[in-house]
Order: C-alpha cells, then structure tokens, then sequence
C-alpha cells in the first residue's frame, strides 16, 4: 500500500540525511574531489522527506506514488550503505593510508558520483508526473471516520447474547451512570482499553443502538452452534477452544471469526482453520492498517521488524531495541541515548497496544512483549512487499525477487535462492542450520550486515566462521547461542560494536579496547584471556553488562580485573562465576569503588562488599555461604533492593531472619537448595514491601512464620523438593490475610508437607 511505502521511505530517508551530512564534512570526501556532491545529494534528499510529508497528508494516493516512493526507499538505502563504507575507509585509518588506498577511494568516488545521478532522476521524475501536491495537510480524515464507521457498526451487528465476556462490565457501566444520574453537573465516562476488547461495542449495548439491526441479522445465519452442541462433540470443542487462543481471547476477534465459521458446514472447519491467517488478514486488514498507518513515520519500521520473530515469540525489549539501534532504525535525539529512543519506541508500541506485554518486572517495567497472531500475520504480509524482511517461514515463495535488508531463517527449510545479499543488513537464525540455499553465515558477500543474531539457533558456528565474520566492517550486534571458540584478532576490526554475547566463556583478544562503542559482553574467560586484554576491558566506558568466568584463573588476573571493574563508570549489570560453590571470589573485596550496578550475579564463596552498592536492585547469590547475622544486616540495609535470590549453598545459618527495618523496598525473596536452612522469619515491620516468595529444594522443618506481617504479600510458591513444617498452619494464615494471597504448589500436597514440627506455636 502507498502508505506503508511512504512512512518507510520517510524513515530510512531521514538516516541517508544524516549520514550524508557526516560525509561531507570529512576532509577526505574534499580530497576525493565529491564534496560538493555529497552536499548537492544532501539537499535534495531533504528536499524528498519533505515532498514525502506532503504525500502522508494526501487523501488520494495512487501507484504512481506509491512506485517513486520505493524508488527513493531504495535510493536511501544505497545512499546509506555507500557513505557507511566512506565513513569505516575514513574512520579507522590515518590520512597517509587513506591516500595510499586509491582503488578504494575510486570506487567510492564513482558510487558517490552515480548517486548524485539517481538522487537527480528521481526528484526530477516527481515534477515531471506531478505526484505531489503541497496545498494539504491534514491526517486523511475520511478514512478514519470510514474505519471508526467500521468499528462502531460491528458492535451492532452482534446478537446482545452472543456478545463475550461483556455482561459484568455492561453492569458496572450502567451502575456508573445510575450514580451520576442525579448531579446537575455533566459527567464524562471514560471506556478505554486495548484496541479488539469491545469498548464501541459495550458503549452501542449500553446505548441500545444495535437493537434496530439485529433482527434483520438472525435470519443471515445460517449456522449456530450451542454450548450443547460443543459438548456432545469433542472435535468441535477442540477447534472452538484452538479458535479463542488464536483470537487471543479479543472478542472483536472472537466475533469477527466466528461470523466466518458460522456460514461453513463443521466437516469443513479443520481446513478454515488451517487457512485462518489468510482469511484473517483480508478481514482485518482494514482495521490492523488504521493502526499501522496512525503510527509516527519513526515507529513504522519498528513495529514491521517484529516480523522477523516467529509466532507466539516471547521478545526480549533488551535484545528489540539492541537489534533497532544495530541496525540504525532509532538514533541517539538531543539529550536522548539510542538506547532511551529505543526504549521511548517500544513504550509507544505497548501504549498503542501494538504489542502485548508478557513480563514485567518488580519496577513494573515490561521487560518482553509479544505480537498478536493476528496482528503479525498482517506485519509480514506489509514487510514482505516493501522488500524489509524476508521470513523463510510464512509462505514466502523460495525464489526471492525482492532485495531484502532482514533475513530470518526460521529452521532448516530456509531456501534463498535469488536473495542479494550484499545489501542484507541483519541475519536471524532460529532453530536447525538452514541447508541447501540457505544463507552464507561466514560469507564476505554480506559485507553490510550490521546484526548476527544466532540466540535462538541449535548450532555452533565453526573457528573459521567466526574468523570470517569478524572481517565484516559494518557488524555491530552478534549474538551466540553455542560457541566454544577463540576470538581472534579479526575482532578488533569491528570497531562500531555494540554487543558481543554468548553462553560459553571466550577468551577475547588483545586490543578488545579499540571497540568504544562496545554495551554488552558476554561471557569471557578470564583463565584464558591475558592480562593486557583483561586491563584493557577497563578502557570499555560504554559496557552496560559484563559477564565473567574466574575459575582457575590466577588471583593476579583476577585483581586486574578488579581494577578494570572500577573503571566501568556505566556498568549496571555484573555477573560473575568462580565455578561450582567451593570456587572463590574473595578477590572481589578489593573493588573499593564499584560501579553504580543495578544487577549482581555471583557464583562463589565468601565475598563481603555489599555495603557500597547502593544502587543495587536485584542480587543473584550462589556459593557464598553467607552466615547469620553481620551478613544478612548488610543486604538488609541496601535501600533499594527489591530482588534477592538466595541459590545454592549461598546460605549456611539454620534460620532466615528479616528484622524490624530490614529489607525495607524487598518485592521478592527466592530460595533454592538451601540445605541447611531449617526456618525463615518474618518479624514485625519487617519487608512491608514482601509481594512474593519462591522456595525450591529445602527442608523447613521450622516452617515459614510471620506470612501475616506481610502486608502486600500476593503469591508463595513451593517448587519441587520443598518440604514445609505445620503447612495447614501457613495455609490457614494465607486464607485469613486481607489480600487472600495463593498458595501454589509444584507437587502433590502430601509431598511438601512435613506435619507439625517443633518450635515455637506463635510468631
């Protein structure tokens, strides 16, 4: 569609412009004679963006448009790839090398020089065809009374008794309106919530607009089917139960589908259901596109790069908006990271219900999301035609015809046949190595690539794979999921990296300080690292998270560490591992001014310099053998701790005391193979803020007492092995607490509980 072309023409447009701007000042680019070109491009593309404004605001937008508009999509996408290998000729050589490089220089001289060429055809074809007028400016107001006519027509078009989930809340609305019925003054009612949930539909019932058009509507269907029918058939049950889940439980959804099955004989519902995504997209591709196309020009390549995940994905905001910044989708904004922007962009999608959060964390910040069926049925059908992501996996056609930026293979059926991958710019792998006709992983072909993301893929790369990447001058995400190989020098060319991560320790290579730009490394072996590298892991002034290894390695590799720590003035996220739990850390008391870290992992034994960390949020301890008393007062007094957990053998005392003015912010306690551990305490005004409690693998023959201090305590959770004295007691004490927290239990009740047991009756 024109708009979808427009908004990511506009975006990708406004990046050209700003590397254009950084090209031209270089003092190269006056050297190479093109200066004035790159100038004369600059002005022109944003004479484009603001020709491409002008068309967002047109109600009339024909395929002539919709055609010069991919045209300068691609135009910027060349624009782009071109100054970026200026910029990486310029940035890491001096001025005598870059001289001494004439072929090098030729070649972009006479790229910069073609692009002028371009840049001049299509602004001039825009005045040559007249697609652009500049008189208005206004959002298309006809179409969204169209679509807001849709909306409010399909709350009408429904049976009162057929509407879902909607009888409470049709009640509690018109008690509302009852109450402000006798005020004199006018009152406002607010119904808001996710775009699907029915709020023109409560507000029409309410209203008893739909009553005029329902009649006329019994006598279409051709279909129904009863709670009585669904009982007596299993099959149908099934297949209506696989429909609500697919619909999410959005009643719009549920409606809209169960229209379509209702016109078909139920022998035919198994294959309707089958074909569901694309009936679903020609029915609610009108209403997913009003949303789409509300969308800020900036958001729009945002929200179609969540096509590249596959159905049903659990998406980390961390990995979303690394992969956004990666691959130039946000930039940094006056007074504003990249890393904010991206933030700033994820936030609006959840606001705009674009996406669905799927876990928040104990600051109440959505930490995943996921995408509606629905809805990402719709975003790979948009970003397949504008050529942005190529999914393997939703019904592509195995010849590519297309020059995609985003490849995602989701397993090993992933065929590429035509695919140009020299302007591939990031590279998913989920699953099983892709097989014949798959991508180059190690390829210099794709010699733009920005982002390898391997996180979710069941294989290794090889030595001379990861060598081979590490010639790709432009990469600055990668991401591994099983690796056990040796960063080699090659590394150290990739100078704009933004994340290094992977699950098995690596030895990382000297120089490691060259990449400034570096936010996340993940895991390094300090045994095999040497201590020039691991001095330099100091000079990484942008490393957000670091991951160690420390098993046997020497002390004075682990003291220069410790030294390298210090000066990590923007590390938030430290983790690490001495081995199992007999592995030492004691070396770590000589950080004497840690970074302002937010979250802490440590896996080893004896360790004592808590007091200092004042910004800490979530502690992770394993190995520590933490005794009663001093230790415990320490954590207790951190003002802002709201995660502890307390794993393996991170605890010796034989009781878990929280005392009056402990743990004052503490959200939730978690607690796993513990052994010795025989009773937890809750004193008077003691973790007020307590909402939830975890124990896995304990024997508490003591019990757990004190449940009614806490306040605003929701949920304890008995995992497996967990075995609990007078647990009739604690179950009577949770009934009777005001919030009527849960009691969730791993097991059958009969193996958590250890029956009375001594100690005291009352707490």
């Amino acid at each position: 569609m024109a708009e979808t072309s427009l908004s990511i023409a506009r975006s990708i447009l406004g990046s050209a412009i700003s590397k254009a701007a950084s090209a031209a000042t270089e003092e190269m680019s006056l050297l190479m004679g093109v200066q004035k070109e790159i100038w004369f491009m600059k002005d022109e593309l944003k004479t484009m963006q603001a020709f491409l404004i002008a068309a967002e605001a047109m109600k009339k937008k024909d395929l002539l448009l919709k055609v010069w508009a991919e045209q300068v999509r691609s135009l910027s996408y060349d624009i782009e790839d071109c100054f970026d290998e200026f910029m990486v000729h310029v940035g890491n050589q001096s001025l005598s090398q870059q001289l001494m490089k004439l072929k090098d220089r030729h070649r972009i001289a006479v790229q910069i020089r073609n692009l002028k060429s371009r840049v001049e055809e299509v602004s001039s074809r825009n005045t040559r065809y007249r697609l652009i007028t500049t008189k208005t400016t206004k959002i298309d107001d006809e179409a969204q009374f169209y679509m807001e006519d849709v909306r409010n027509h399909s709350a009408t078009n429904i049976d009162e008794a057929e509407l879902v989930g909607f009888s409470n809340l049709k009640k509690e609305l018109l008690d509302m309106i009852n109450a402000q019925h006798s005020d004199d003054q006018a009152q406002v009612i607010c119904v808001v919530g996710t775009g699907g949930l029915g709020k023109a539909t409560v507000h029409v019932q309410v209203e008893h607009l739909g009553k005029y058009i329902v009649e006329g509507l019994k006598e279409k269907r051709k279909m129904r089917k009863s709670k009585e029918d669904m009982e007596s058939n299993e099959k149908l049950k099934i297949i209506v139960i696989k429909l609500v889940k697919k619909c999410g439980g959005l009643p719009l959804a549920i409606v809209t589908i169960g229209a379509m099955f209702a016109s078909k004989h139920i022998s035919e519902w198994d294959k309707l259901y089958e074909q569901l995504p694309s009936e679903l997209e020609i029915r609610w591709q009108v209403v997913v596109t009003l949303s789409y196309n509300h969308l800020p020009s900036y958001l729009k390549p945002c929200f179609l790069y969540l096509s590249i995940f596959p159905k049903d994905s659990e998406i980390r905001r961390r990995r979303l908006v690394d992969r956004w910044i990666a691959d130039g989708l946000v930039r940094a904004r006056v007074e504003m990271t990249s890393e904010d922007v991206g933030k700033s962009c994820f936030n609006e999608l959840l606001s705009r219900s674009m996406i669905q959060p799927s876990r928040v964390n104990l600051e109440g910040v959505v930490k995943s999301c996921r995408v509606h069926d629905i809805m990402r049925d719709i975003i790979v059908t948009l970003s397949r035609d504008e050529g942005f992501v190529y999914t393997s996996a939703d019904n592509v056609p195995g010849l590519v015809e297309e020059n995609f930026r985003h490849v995602a293979c989701h397993g090993s059926k992933c065929s590429t046949v035509g695919m140009d991958w020299s302007r591939v710019r990031s590279l998913t792998l989920f699953g099983e190595r892709p097989m014949e006709h798959g991508p180059p992983l190690s390829s210099p072909k794709l010699r733009m690539l920005r982002a390898l993301d391997l996180e979710n893929a069941d294989f290794g790369v090889t030595q001379k794979e990861l060598n081979k990447i590490g010639l790709l001058r432009h990469l600055k995400y990668i991401k591994f999921s099983m690796i056990k190989l040796i960063l080699r020098s090659a590394m150290e060319r990739l100078l704009n990296y933004t994340c290094w991560s992977e699950t098995s320790a690596v030895k990382v290579p000297r120089r490691i300080g060259n990449l400034k730009e570096l936010q996340i490394l993940e895991t390094v072996d300090i045994k095999r690292t040497c201590g020039k590298a691991i001095r330099e892991l100091g000079e990484l002034s942008k490393l957000r998270k670091l991951s160690v290894n420390t098993e046997e390695a020497t002390e004075k590799k682990c003291r220069t560490l410790c030294k390298a720590i210090q000066k990590l003035s923007s590390l938030g996220y430290l983790w690490i591992s001495a081995g199992d739990y007999r592995g030492t850390i004691e070396w770590l008391d000589s950080v004497s001014s840690p970074p302002p870290l937010r979250t802490l992992a440590l896996f080893g034994h004896k360790v004592d310099w808590f007091r200092n960390l004042t910004q800490l949020v979530k502690l992770r301890l394993y190995g520590s053998a933490l005794k009663e008393g001093k230790t415990v007062e320490i954590l207790g007094a951190l003002p802002h701790l709201m995660l502890l957990n307390l794993g393996r053998y991170a605890y010796d005392g034989k009781e878990l005391v929280f005392r009056q003015g402990a743990f004052l912010n503490l959200r939730k306690l978690t607690i796993e193979k513990v052994y010795y551990l025989g009773e937890i305490r809750f004193e008077q005004d003691a973790v007020s803020q307590m909402e939830s409690i975890e124990i896995e693998d304990c024997r508490l023959e003591l019990g757990i007492n004190g449940i009614t201090r806490l306040p605003n305590v929701k949920d304890i959770f008995l995992d497996y092995e967990c075995k609990v004295a007078r647990l009739g007691m604690l179950e009577e004490e949770l009934s009777a607490h005001p919030n009527q927290p849960g009691l969730r239990l791993a097991e059958d009740r009969s193996k958590h509980d250890l029956g009375d047991a001594g100690g005291p009756d009352e707490y």
